[in-house]
C-alpha cells in the first residue's frame, strides 16, 4: 500500500535481498507555498515549478512516525538500486540548477550543499557535537551539489531515477530546507527561482540552528539575522525555545534597552548573559553562540574563570563560538593567575589595543586560501566589493596582528596603520586535536555606518546590509557548516547509486 504524504513521493527501498523496507516519514507534512513560478514557456522549454514547503523538523527525542516500531508507506519514487546512466531518455545531461540564497531571498551562499535524498530525512539534533564534513547527509543522498562562491549549482539527475516530485534538500550545516520540484525535463537543464533554493525562515520551513545571541551595548550582531530574513516568531528571550535566544550584557554601554526586546505580549525582559555562561548544560544546548561588543573589557579584564573554562569546552565539544570586539580575551592568556591553565598560543595579541585609523578603510582579503578566493569573488558578487580581493571597513580596532597557530587563519587583515592587524580570524577546535568545533573572533563592528543599535529594544534593526556586514554574513554561514580545515574546498556529500 502507498500514500501520498504531502506531495512527496517516495518508493520504499529495497534491501540487499529484495525486500521491501519500512522508511522513517518523520513528519512529512508539507504545503504548498505561493503558487507556480514558471521558469520559462514555450515548447520544450523547462516547466514551471511549484513550491511545497519542507516538512518541520521534530526534536531528535520525539518519536517520529514511521518508526521502527510505526513503519511507513510512501508513493513511488521509481528504482533507485537499477538505476544508471542512460536508463531515462537518451541517456542525454539532465540536470536542475539554481543559485543558493539566504532565507530572506537575495544573498546567494557559498557552500551550501544541494541535494536529492532517497530516503525520509532523520532529525536533525541540536546543540554541540561533532559536526564534521565526512559524515553522510541525511536521507542518502543519490544527486549532489555544493554552490560556488557565486552561489551557483549544477545538479547532475542521471541517478535519479524519476522526473516528476523530486524532492530537494538546501542544506548548509544545521540550515536545512527541503521542498519538491514537480518536473525536470529530460535532456535538458531546468532552472529553479530563487524561491526554491533559499534556506529556511522558520521551523515551519524546515531546520535552523540554535543560535544563542548576546546583545550588548557596543554591537547588534542580532540584527544579522533580521537582515537575512529569519523569520520575528523565531526570536526569543534565552532559555525560550527559539532559534535565536536572545541573551543581554549590562557591562559598559548597555543601556536599559540592551535588556529588552518586543514580543507579542509586549515588551519582555532577557536574560543576564551569565546565566547562560555559568551553566555548561544550558550553554551545550546551542549550536551556535555570538558575543557581541560590550564598549570595554570588563569581561575579561579579570576574567570568571569558570566563564573562561565553560566557553572554551564548549567549542571543543563542537559548539561554534563567535567573538566580537574584545571576546578574543576567551583565549588571551595575559590577564590570567599564573597557576591557571592556558590556551594554545594561536596568534599573536599586540601589545596594546588601539583603533585603526582612518576610521573608515580599505582592508583586504586573504586570497592564500580557496574560501578566502570564495569570499573575495563572492563579495564582488553581492556588490559588497568593487576590487577584488579589498573591501571598506567602517570602524575596526587592531587587537590582534598575525596567526602563530598554524590552524588558525586570518580572513581579513588591516595594513591602514602602523601594523598590520588580523580583523576576522578563526580556528578549529580543539586546537591540536581532530577538529570537533569552531572558534571565530573579529575587531570589525557589525552596527557602525548602519544605524543599528544594541542600546535599543529589539528589534532597533535598520533594513540595509553594509559591505562589513555582508562579509560577516559570509563567514557566518562558513562558521555555522559542517567543520573541516578552512584552506580546504568544500565538496559535496558521497551519493549511492
Amino acid at each position: 500500500m502507498r500514500t501520498n504524504l504531502g506531495g512527496i513521493n517516495w518508493k520504499l527501498l529495497t534491501s540487499a535481498g529484495g525486500t521491501v523496507a519500512g522508511m522513517a516519514a518523520a513528519g512529512l507534512t508539507s504545503a504548498a507555498l505561493a503558487g507556480g513560478l514558471a521558469c520559462s514557456a514555450g515548447e520544450g522549454a523547462a516547466p514551471s515549478v511549484r513550491i511545497q514547503a519542507g516538512a518541520p523538523v521534530l526534536p531528535a527525542t520525539d518519536e517520529r512516525p514511521g518508526s521502527a516500531s510505526s513503519p511507513g508507506t510512501f508513493d513511488d519514487f521509481g528504482d533507485v538500486q537499477s538505476s544508471t546512466p542512460g536508463a531515462r531518455g537518451s541517456g542525454c545531461p539532465t540536470t536542475l540548477s539554481g543559485i543558493a540564497r539566504d532565507p530572506a531571498g537575495q544573498l546567494p551562499l557559498y557552500n551550501v550543499v544541494v541535494y536529492v535524498p532517497s530516503e525520509p530525512l532523520g532529525p536533525i539534533a541540536r546543540g554541540a557535537s561533532c559536526e564534521t564534513c565526512n559524515g553522510d547527509f541525511s536521507g542518502r543522498p543519490i544527486a549532489a551539489a555544493v554552490s560556488s562562491a557565486s552561489g551557483a549549482f549544477t545538479l547532475d539527475l542521471t541517478s535519479v531515477p524519476s522526473r516528476t516530485n523530486i524532492p530537494l534538500v538546501i542544506q548548509a550545516g544545521k540550515w536545512r530546507r527541503e521542498v519538491t520540484v514537480p518536473a525536470a525535463a529530460d535532456c535538458a537543464d531546468t532552472p529553479l527561482p530563487a524561491e526554491l533554493t533559499r534556506l529556511p525562515r522558520s521551523r515551519a520551513e524546515g531546520n535552523l540552528p540554535r543560535v544563542a545571541v548576546m546583545r550588548a551595548g557596543s554591537d547588534a550582531l542580532e540584527c544579522l539575522f533580521t537582515k537575512i530574513g529569519v523569520d520575528p516568531s523565531e526570536f526569543t528571550p534565552g532559555a525560550q525555545d527559539g532559534s535565536i535566544e536572545l541573551f543581554y550584557s549590562d557591562l559598559a554601554n548597555a543601556t536599559d534597552g540592551t535588556g529588552e526586546m518586543r514580543a507579542a505580549s509586549g515588551t519582555v525582559a532577557l536574560p543576564r548573559v551569565e546565566t547562560l555562561f555559568s551553566d555548561y548544560e544550558r550553554l551545550r544546548s546551542y549550536d551556535m553562540v555570538l558575543l557581541s561588543c560590550e564598549g570595554g573589557d570588563d569581561r575579561y579584564s579579570e576574567p570568571d574563570l569558570q566563564h573562561r573554562e565553560n566557553l572554551q569546552r564548549y567549542a571543543n565539544e563542537g559548539g561554534r563560538l563567535f567573538g566580537g570586539h574584545y571576546h578574543n580575551g576567551i583565549i588571551d592568556n595575559r590577564e590570567l593567575p599564573d597557576d591557571y591553565p592556558t590556551f594554545p598560543e594561536v596568534v599573536q595579541f599586540a601589545s596594546g589595543r588601539g583603533d585603526i585609523e582612518p576610521k573608515l578603510f580599505t582592508a583586504s582579503v586573504n586570497t592564500s586560501f580557496d574560501k578566502g578566493q570564495a569570499l573575495a569573488d563572492w563579495l564582488v558578487a553581492v556588490g559588497a566589493s568593487t576590487t577584488r580581493g579589498q573591501i571598506s571597513i567602517n570602524d575596526s580596532e587592531r587587537t590582534v596582528t598575525g596567526m602563530l597557530d598554524p590552524s588558525a587563519v586570518s580572513w581579513i587583515d588591516s595594513t591602514a596603520s602602523d601594523e598590520e592587524a588580523a580583523l576576522y580570524y578563526g580556528f578549529p577546535t580543539p586546537v591540536g586535536g581532530p577538529a570537533c568545533g569552531r572558534m571565530v573572533f573579529t575587531d570589525v563592528h557589525l552596527a557602525s555606518g548602519s544605524g543599528d543599535s544594541g542600546k535599543e529594544v529589539f528589534p532597533s534593526c535598520s533594513s540595509e546590509l553594509t559591505p562589513q556586514q555582508m562579509a560577516l554574513a559570509f563567514l557566518i554561514f562558513d562558521l555555522a557548516n559542517c567543520v573541516q580545515p578552512t584552506e580546504s574546498t568544500p565538496q559535496p556529500p558521497p551519493i549511492i547509486y
